[in-house]
């Protein structure tokens, strides 16, 4: 699929549904299929995929990604049967739960066979959902404009693994868009009794923030 947005339907026939269906089962929270299997249900007009593809993401979602799920359900709300559409319509705020009722999602690679679960994604004390790296899961997000929720993940990924640089990296990049001084002081300090000295960068970056925010 590489890192286009819209898939290319000619370019893959009928197997990219297959595919995408696939790559959600695998890797539930991987926004930019979620993203794409929507969008190609919508294009075919196919009501039945389209709304089992805003379940899954729903599914996977849980109460998180409010304004993605909103978004990818404005765009085929005209498509969907009425029950549908409320359903998901109400779900939006508090998000969808394995356990709630719905109608029927014949084509869900995320609903079938999931029993004694409320909630079908459920995120470990590192942040990272199973079977997905937290790095990878983080710039997801960025992707879709979840700032926030890509700082909780990098940030419990670090406390779990204060060693690796990448993280660092990318923690401290959004640090630097937020201008959040507080979460890195408070985040340098959780790090610091972990393990240590921390790289220059750390530094730099606090730096870096108090001389723009005494600017302002």
């Amino acid at each position: 699929m590489g890192r286009r947005l819209v898939p290319d339907a000619g370019a893959w026939g009928e197997g990219i549904a297959d595919y995408l269906a696939h790559r959600v089962a695998r890797v539930p929270l991987d926004l930019r299929a979620h993203v794409q299997r929507i969008v190609l249900y919508a294009r075919a007009q196919d009501r039945g995929g389209a709304y089992a593809a805003l379940v899954d993401l729903f599914l996977a979602l849980a109460d998180k990604g409010h304004a993605l799920r909103r978004r990818m359900l404005g765009q085929v709300i005209g498509l969907l049967d009425p029950a549908q559409g409320r359903a998901l319509h109400q779900a939006l705020l508090s998000g969808l739960e394995i356990t709630d009722a719905l109608p029927v999602a014949a084509g869900s690679v995320l609903s079938r066979g999931v029993t004694g679960i409320t909630k079908l994604v459920q995120r470990q004390n590192s942040g990272a959902s199973q079977g997905q790296d937290p790095l990878d899961e983080a710039r997801s997000c960025l992707e879709y404009g979840q700032v926030a929720e890509a700082q909780r993940l990098l940030e419990a990924a670090l406390r779990q693994d204060p060693g690796r640089e990448a993280l660092h990296h990318e923690l401290l990049d959004i640090y630097r868009h937020t201008r959040e001084l507080g979460a890195l002081r408070a985040m340098r300090r959780r790090l610091e009794g972990l393990s240590g000295a921390l790289d220059l960068a750390w530094q730099e970056t606090e730096r870096g923030l108090q001389g723009r925010l005494g600017d302002e």
